[in-house]
């Protein structure tokens, strides 16, 4: 038999909400941000995304995408330093639509954005994807070794894949489910789940690498996400959330035992300062 799904999207909601600090102040800001006007060349960024922007069920439509538009030039104006880059809008369609107002929805990303750091990924430079990147191969190799190996025998692109993963916190590249339990480790563990659950994906996929006689197999499923989970979640998604979230868990704690992610990050901030830069002033001008 099929295994009960997650919570009403009220329950999931008012738990997402009691995880930050910020969301009562983002709410009430809401309809000043929203009477404020972007730049010609933010309103014309946004407006050009909006018809490449969906739900679950589907494109949007005219009214769905005035509310797209109308939280993303409210964030915009709430938010100089970042304004709207690509991908924020997938982000803003998954909360509208697991919120069903924009006001709660635009707290919501505020707080991932500013609380949860996830501006990083889209400030100029996109250093935090940058970190990412760097940190995500060598996770991999320290706490995934044989499915690192296969990774590199195979010579799979996997950091192409993890950078849509990131940006859009799994939210176009997972059936809605399991999407929905990635952004429940979000709010509860922190943004830094992300690279747990991208190693988790790959385990999960190792059968299937380690059949593979070159990449092909391997990028056409991961190219087919989310339909192509089915080949290593199984048919059941729910209980497929459950064990991503699970696999997810077991290794960000055996990276902690390790103190892998730490070293990781650490490494990374000695063999890229540029980047280190752009995040370090990110996070100042953030706290001031």
């Amino acid at each position: 038999a099929a295994s009960k799904g997650p919570p009403p999207g009220s329950a999931r909601i008012e738990a997402w909400s009691s995880m930050t600090q910020t969301l009562a102040a983002f709410q009430a800001g809401y309809p000043d941000f929203l009477r404020q006007r972007p730049s010609a060349e933010v309103h014309e960024r946004i407006v050009r995304d909006l018809p490449r922007t969906y739900f679950a069920g589907g494109p949007l439509d005219a009214a769905g995408q005035q509310r797209l538009q109308n939280l993303l030039q409210a964030y915009a104006a709430s938010d100089d330093a970042i304004g709207y880059c690509q991908g924020m809008n997938f982000l803003a369609s998954f909360l509208l639509e697991e919120c069903g107002n924009e006001e709660l929805a635009f707290g919501l990303l505020a707080a991932v954005m500013h609380e949860y750091n996830a501006r990083g990924l889209f400030a100029q430079g996109t250093p935090l994807s940058q970190q990412y990147l760097y940190v995500f191969r060598r996770l991999l190799q320290c706490v995934l070794p044989d499915t690192y190996g296969v990774l590199e025998e195979l010579s799979v692109p996997c950091e192409l894949f993890a950078l849509k993963w990131f940006l859009s916190l799994f939210s176009l590249s997972l059936p809605r489910p399991v999407a929905l339990r990635v952004w429940d480790l979000v709010f509860s563990d922190g943004l830094q789940m992300l690279l747990f659950v991208g190693a988790a994906v790959f385990k999960l996929m190792h059968p299937i690498l380690a059949a593979a006689e070159d990449a092909e197999t391997p990028v056409a499923v991961l190219n087919s996400l989310p339909v192509g989970c089915e080949k290593f979640l199984g048919p059941d998604v729910y209980a497929g959330a459950e064990t991503v979230v699970a696999e997810a868990r077991a290794l960000a704690d055996q990276a902690a035992a390790g103190h892998v992610l730490d070293d990781l990050i650490q490494d990374w901030r000695n063999n890229c300062p540029r980047d280190r830069k752009l995040l370090d002033d990110l996070d100042t001008a953030a706290a001031a």
